[in-house]
């Protein structure tokens, strides 16, 4: 239900990396209304996308050939009472789940489709014969045949392939950041819960730039580690996309190894053909979050993961950066996208390929390529071509090429999880940041919002790129919640809000001090923005909120 004025109780403030400057006396904080629940409605099919046509390498093992044993163990975690490692947050019951994501009724499957339970099974195509990959091994399928059921495909096509682009969510007002601690798995910060509305299935957390990184806890923390450095690279250049993707909530989960898709939350109601047909999916704007497979993230090959030879990773990661980030954050680029999509299909490129999909894929199946880790085939198999590196879409589709290169301009090279030691290497990356500065990161951690800076450092944490000192100002609030928040407990759970706007009810009015010998140094550094939950209360003076 949602909350807001006149309701009788306060909503929450707004989370952490809200602008700090004062708020004047309003009914909500500046962009951020209260929650309301999410309304959608599913786009017409246009005849153009029914006709569309592609064989997708997606498909896990169908659900029917599960052994008894993991199916057993699965409903079993399903119903065991959840017991967090360390976040007491967790209410005794469920909270509902996310509106539901239900195909309509009036979408008609392409020829060779499997249709979901409730649905009219299309007649058997000529098309769906098997088609022989020029890349099988004696390891296992690849990819290709007539099995692999473009669902991921349908998906897109049902839930984002429309011109509306409207907003499912509320956006957040607070944009992403520049820092990361993707390398500290713990569990899910109770205000990171709030602000998005998280099940309680997730249980572990990292993040990148304030984008959070989740998942049960049955999912090993290198599983998050590894998702957490895709993050890292995929957003690391153009800030306008990583602010357009965090506020529109995006984030990213991880389907663990013995796991069905349909157990993230937000793929709740899919419909079981779905854990059949699919081990991740991107983000779209009625379902915020990046899915994959553990399997797939940590390599663990054939036959854990059936698509070995595919970094499933960063293609489902790229569709969440193009439909949440850069179709709303760059001028003209999504019309850019789809003009040189059907001008390569009039071409005659990608035919019988995945990218002949439709934009999106073509997007994804691009960043693949453009980032050397795309499977080849000698001839079109339904999924791939020859084209598997950046230097061959440069020969073979310019367009495309330059409309990948405008996503990552700093130049990073991506680490591959089929090169040797690429755990390690991904969790000690340093990526460069933000065109045209393309600075390189100067910390692999950054400390939460409500840590202290660690004392002693000898290297300065991460810098932001507004580094400016809040404003002084009086003892008061700026808002009429202030002092309804300040009892629930948001002054230390979101001081980096409550402690500029809320200051007279959160007490921090009193002596104007610094409460530790390192303030002035970490507030020369800029930590006072970049570390508000600690250096707003305890080095007050520092930070001149006095």
């Amino acid at each position: 239900m949602a909350r807001g004025p006149g309701s009788g109780e306060a909503p929450p403030p707004p989370g952490p990396g809200f602008a700090l400057s004062p708020v004047p006396y309003q009914p909500a904080p500046p962009g951020l209304p209260p929650p309301v629940e999410p309304v959608f409605k599913h786009p017409q099919t246009s005849a153009t996308s029914r006709r569309r046509r592609a064989v997708d390498y997606r498909q896990a093992k169908p659900v029917g050939e599960e052994s008894e044993e993991v199916d057993k163990k699965a409903k079993d975690d399903d119903e065991r009472p959840l017991s967090p490692r360390d976040d007491d947050s967790v209410p005794a019951v469920e909270p509902p789940a996310p509106a539901s994501l239900r195909l309509p009724q009036d979408v008609e499957l392409l020829p060779g489709f499997s249709a979901p339970p409730g649905f009219d099974e299309p007649p058997p195509s000529e098309d769906d014969k098997d088609e022989t990959d020029d890349t099988s091994t004696a390891e296992g399928p690849t990819d290709g045949g007539a099995e692999h059921v473009n669902f991921e495909g349908l998906y897109y096509t049902t839930y984002a392939d429309n011109n509306t682009h409207q907003e499912i969510h509320t956006p957040l007002a607070d944009l992403a950041t520049s820092s990361h601690s993707c390398r500290v798995v713990r569990s899910v910060p109770a205000a990171v819960r709030r602000q998005l509305g998280l099940s309680h299935f997730y249980q572990r957390y990292t993040e990148a730039y304030g984008i959070p990184v989740l998942s049960s806890a049955r999912v090993p923390d290198a599983a998050l580690r590894r998702a957490c450095y895709i993050v890292r690279f995929l957003f690391a250049d153009v800030r306008a996309v990583r602010d357009s993707y965090r506020r529109r909530r995006g984030r990213v989960a991880i389907i663990g190894r013995a796991e069905r898709t349909t157990q993230i939350p937000e793929h709740s109601s899919l419909g079981p053909a779905w854990d059949g047909r699919a081990r991740g999916l991107g983000a779209t704007d009625s379902a915020p979050v990046c899915t994959i497979g553990e399997e797939n993230l940590l390599n663990y090959g054939y036959p854990a993961d059936r698509w070995h030879t595919e970094d499933i990773g960063l293609h489902e990661f790229a569709h969440g950066l193009h439909l949440l980030g850069a179709r709303y954050a760059l001028p003209d680029w999504e019309r850019r996208l789809e003009a040189a999509h059907r001008a390569a299909l009039r071409r005659g490129l990608w035919t019988n390929t995945y990218a002949a999909t439709n934009h999106i894929e073509y997007f994804a199946e691009g960043v693949q390529k453009y980032h050397n880790v795309e499977a080849y085939s000698q001839h079109p198999n339904g999924i791939h071509n020859h084209v598997s590196t950046r230097r061959a879409l440069l020969q073979y589709d310019p367009t495309l090429h330059q409309l990948v290169a405008e996503i990552f301009p700093c130049g990073n090279t991506y680490i591959s999880r089929r090169q040797s030691g690429f755990q390690a290497a991904s969790d000690s990356a340093r990526l460069k940041l933000e065109y045209p500065s393309c600075r390189l990161e100067g910390s692999t951690t950054q400390p939460s919002p409500t840590q202290r800076p660690t004392e002693g450092t000898t290297r300065a944490p991460a810098r932001r790129t507004t580094t400016a000192r809040p404003p002084s100002v009086a003892c008061t609030d700026g808002h009429h919640y202030c002092s309804s928040w300040a009892r629930a407990g948001y002054c230390r759970s979101n001081a980096g809000y409550m402690t500029v706007h809320c200051r007279r009810s959160c007490g921090v009015c009193g002596q104007c001090a610094d409460r530790n010998g390192h303030c002035a140094d970490w507030a020369r550094r800029g930590e006072c923005t970049a570390n508000p939950g600690y250096m707003l209360q305890s080095c007050r003076r520092s930070c001149r909120v006095c």
